[in-house]
């Protein structure tokens, strides 16, 4: 135990203090949560109020336009005679030429913007919003009915509320999206780290260093002191990404706060107070409160846990029959990939029906479970289930650990000759 030790702190700071560890942890989060300041500054300098001039034949729309709204300013104006749209933009300042041509009121023949170049997507949105707004008025006005009435109506909602049996709110968007977002984390940390083993593996055979190691420990010490100190190194890049993270959230937040009148209201006591009685609000928070997040941290950790050392075993092992050619890796990784990303395939399916059968495997089996059962957890599997899913997988790490030292005993020490499985298969029945 004491050897793992040495070869774990070995493993854990000669990779920390790498300086392509500094930048891909430290330099690179930074870099792009630099660039992402850049563009909101560029974008807050470069907003400016879109002047729009309009010519209301109708003499009825402009009147029911909002005047001034989001970066968008209306004028009416009117044009003198033998003067065409580009004379009126230049002799009244405006941007855009809005011309609302008359028929019979409310209809109207046509509306035409005109401008020097072509109009951005929020100006013509907006114009059109705000014709279509007015002309929608006007026709059930006409028609005798009442507008607010009428969005009241179609507005209108049968409350629907999923519980289970013991009278809990259940959400399925929720469950789909924390299942989702955990199962594709848990699929991206097995897949990097356990290359990273690789890689370490096939660097150290490729040197020879494994040569000297070897002569003072067994490969198994090796083997499981270079799986722990890589994870460890993972592990702390992944923390400090965290904190990083959260902490340039925060600087950005503070640095493109929304503008005074908007902070202004979002603290008026009744605009709080009418969020906080909102149904709306109300059901999501009651909604995020219902989930067991104790239940889903420790899932996390064991499937982490169980997941890495499993697929990290199997990539040592891959790493160890790898000479010099680097095509030889990708076929030899192609068995120890595929259960990967079968399992991110299964857990997209089962989102849909957490309890088909396919899904039940899935979150059982043990090279498929760190990622599928990840995804069933917010829907609140048995527990039978995730009890018997962490025992198959902890107990074939075991077994696979044990395989892969076999295989790693021979592989590490073995130069100048192709690999293949059947060759393997003979390693382990010698065993």
């Amino acid at each position: 135990m004491k050897k793992i030790r040495i070869i774990i702190k070995r493993e854990y700071l000669s990779r920390v203090k790498k300086k392509s560890f500094l930048v891909t942890t430290i330099l690179l989060p930074l870099g792009l949560f630099g660039l992402m300041g850049l563009i909101a500054f560029f974008t807050v300098q470069s907003k400016s109020d879109t002047k729009i001039g309009v010519i209301d034949e109708t003499q009825v729309y402009f009147q029911e336009m909002k005047k001034d709204k989001a970066s968008f300013t209306l004028t009416e104006v009117s044009l003198k005679e033998d003067e065409d749209a580009a004379e009126l933009a230049e002799r009244t300042d405006n941007d855009i030429i809005l011309r609302i041509y008359s028929s019979q009121a409310p209809q109207i023949d046509s509306v035409k913007a005109l401008s020097e170049s072509s109009i951005s997507l929020r100006a013509s949105e907006f114009m059109d919003n705000e014709i279509q707004g007015v002309y929608r008025k006007k026709i059930l006005s006409d028609a005798g009915i009442n507008e607010v009435h009428l969005d009241s109506l179609t507005s209108s909602k049968v409350k629907f509320i999923s519980t289970s049996f013991e009278d809990k709110i259940t959400s399925t968007g929720t469950s789909v999206a924390l299942g989702y977002g955990m199962g594709f984390l848990m699929y991206m940390l097995i897949f990097i780290y356990g290359v990273g083993v690789m890689r370490g593996v096939m660097e150290e055979k490729t040197n020879r260093i494994a040569e000297v190691i070897i002569s003072s420990v067994n490969p198994f010490e090796l083997m499981m002191g270079k799986i722990i100190g890589i994870g460890l190194v993972g592990l702390t890049q992944f923390a400090i990404w965290i904190g990083l993270m959260s902490t340039m959230s925060l600087v950005l937040g503070a640095a493109f706060m929304p503008s005074a009148e908007i902070a202004g209201s979002m603290a008026d006591p009744e605009m709080m107070k009418a969020m906080s009685d909102s149904p709306d609000m109300a059901m999501i928070m009651t909604k995020i409160s219902e989930i067991n997040w104790g239940l889903i941290l420790v899932s996390f950790i064991l499937y982490f846990i169980g997941g890495y050392f499993l697929y990290a075993a199997l990539f040592a092992a891959v790493g160890s029959l790898v000479n010099e050619d680097p095509q030889d890796a990708q076929q030899l990784t192609l068995p120890v990939t595929l259960p990967i990303v079968f399992a991110l395939v299964i857990m997209a399916t089962s989102l849909d029906d957490p309890n088909s059968g396919l899904a039940v495997f899935g979150s059982i089996f043990p090279l498929t479970s760190p990622i599928v059962m990840l995804g069933r957890i917010p829907y609140n599997p048995p527990l039978w289930q995730v009890a018997l899913s962490i025992v198959l997988l902890f107990g074939t790490f075991v077994l696979v650990t044990w395989v892969s030292a076999k295989i790693y005993r021979t592989g590490i020490l073995l130069y100048g000759k192709k690999v293949g499985w059947k060759e393997v298969i003979k390693w382990l029945r010698k065993a």
